[in-house]
């Protein structure tokens, strides 16, 4: 182990900057595009494009979670050079996923085009919802070409992989803003769009091959290689379909319940809230095959490492949660126009940004779980939260429009969060002190040092009569609570964050 842990702290370091790098990229993506394609394309048009690939990405959890499978046990074989193990997950998971791609294309594809001939026969040509439908289903079809993806993952790679999503997102950016500008279609947004959900899977599957790290036969394709992926993905998959469900939830019911006009603009909302989510998934989950693989040999390492993983998420969460809360003004207005219905987005954004700065506080234990086998155990909580979100938003969004959307998601997030704490602590056997001295206390300082710099710059802009908007007092304040981890750099909590970008498998 010795010898390859210098290998395996630069693959480590790089694979949680690359993933963060990709994360800020997607959301200066949405940024950018979002209001571009709005003016260019319309609203109406645009928005209902959202819905079907909001769609899309839901039944990608069809597979029953078998991506994080792959990841799981193509790890271990990997690091046993077992290519012949390695060679069946591939085989076997391409073939499982590819199945199930060519089963739930068709849902999506007649669903779409029966949800665009209803609400939108007006606004958008019968021709265009006819590609827009077959789009949204072809994207499904290659289902399986996301097992390459996964795998290249699994043997190392993360990185790697992250940098092909990067070409999707540069194809998808400079595609949108060239038909924007240029020649403006919905239809030429869509192919644009569909292409760069496809092209990194795409070329994840021809790295494979090209690395030559596995056979590729159909005798490899073994019932019970598939039980076993199973066995550990449908615990995984039920967690991941229903957390799925709840974020979109409130983007399906603004179809149903918001002038067509502004379910576009739910969507904006979505993509901010969305932000850190994906924020907090992106720095964290490069460690799951790592830690897959120290809890084969050194378990006793697993619950400090966890708590450790705990705290980075919370910090993130709560930070750039609360930094986006103080810049939500200026930031909807500079991003969406004055012409959109500003008071009611802000209002709805932050309801949801609130529940996000509680959320963050369980979600690293979700991954060190899945590391260590458990990838279910949050499952009837999140049925909870599904069914209470769904009622919420159906609710609140027909008497509220877009601000009780917003709350109906809020509002179970900080009923139920104390729930998803107590139970993570308790499987990974956290003692709740370890926990309030690992991950409260440093969160509850850097955001002391961030609202401490905030004032003060507001106080300066104050005496020296400057006038600041919230998006100054937003990187005040994030500035600040960066400060905090270097003064307290050398405090047990700082130090074990840090110790996880050291890890060797």
């Amino acid at each position: 182990m010795t010898s390859s842990s210098p290998a395996v702290v630069r693959t480590v370091t790089r694979s949680v900057t690359s993933s963060a790098f990709l994360g800020i990229a997607s959301l200066l993506a949405g940024v950018l595009l979002l209001p571009v394609a709005i003016n260019k394309i319309g609203s109406v048009e645009y928005g209902f494009w959202i819905l079907l690939t909001t769609m899309t990405v839901y039944l990608y959890q069809a597979d029953l979670g078998m991506g994080s499978a792959v990841v799981r046990f193509a790890s271990a074989a990997h690091a046993n050079e077992d290519r012949h193990g390695l060679s069946s997950i591939a085989c076997s998971s391409l073939a499982w996923m590819s199945g199930v791609g060519f089963l739930v294309a068709p849902i999506v594809g007649l669903g779409g085009f029966w949800l665009l001939r209803w609400r939108a026969s007006s606004s958008i040509e019968p021709t265009d919802i006819l590609l827009l439908s077959c789009l949204s289903a072809g994207v499904l079809l290659v289902l399986g070409l996301r097992a390459f993806s996964a795998l290249l993952q699994a043997v190392g790679l993360w990185a790697t992989e992250r940098q092909y999503q990067l070409v999707g997102l540069f194809i998808r950016v400079v595609g949108t803003l060239v038909i924007c500008f240029y020649a403006p279609s919905i239809a030429a947004i869509a192919i644009t769009e569909a292409s760069a959900m496809i092209l990194p899977s795409l070329i994840a599957a021809i790295k494979i091959y090209r690395m030559d790290l596995i056979d590729i036969r159909f005798s490899l394709v073994t019932t019970r290689r598939i039980r076993e992926l199973l066995h550990y993905s449908v615990r995984s998959f039920a967690v991941g379909a229903i957390g799925t469900a709840i974020i979109q939830v409130g983007t399906v019911i603004s179809g149903l319940v918001l002038p067509a006009g502004q379910v576009a603009y739910y969507s904006a909302i979505l993509r901010v809230y969305l932000a850190v989510r994906q924020a907090i998934t992106w720095v964290v989950d490069p460690f799951l095959p790592v830690l897959s693989k120290r809890y084969e040999y050194d378990r006793s390492s697993i619950q400090a490492l966890s708590l450790n993983l705990i705290s980075a998420s919370s910090l993130v969460g709560v930070v750039g949660s609360v930094a986006l809360l103080i810049a939500t003004p200026d930031l909807l207005q500079y991003w969406l126009g004055k012409s959109a219905p500003l008071d009611s987005a802000s209002i709805g954004l932050r309801f949801m940004l609130l529940a996000m700065a509680v959320n963050c506080l369980h979600i690293g234990s979700v991954s060190a779980l899945n590391a260590v086998g458990m990838p279910g155990a949050f499952l009837r909580l999140h049925v909870v939260w599904l069914v209470s979100t769904s009622i919420l938003c159906l609710g609140l969004g027909y008497r509220f429009g877009m601000v009780g959307i917003s709350l109906g998601n809020a509002v179970p997030i900080l009923a139920l969060e104390a729930f998803y704490i107590r139970r993570g602590l308790r499987l990974l056997s956290i003692n709740p002190d370890d926990w309030w001295r690992g991950c409260v206390l440093p969160v509850i300082l850097s955001l002391s040092f961030g609202l401490f710099a905030m004032s003060g710059a507001g106080l300066a802009a104050m005496v020296f009569g400057i006038s600041v908007g919230s998006i100054v007092l937003s990187v005040a304040f994030f500035a600040g609570c960066v400060s905090a981890g270097w003064v307290f750099r050398e405090s047990r909590p700082v130090k074990g964050i840090r110790g996880l970008f050291s890890l060797a498998a």
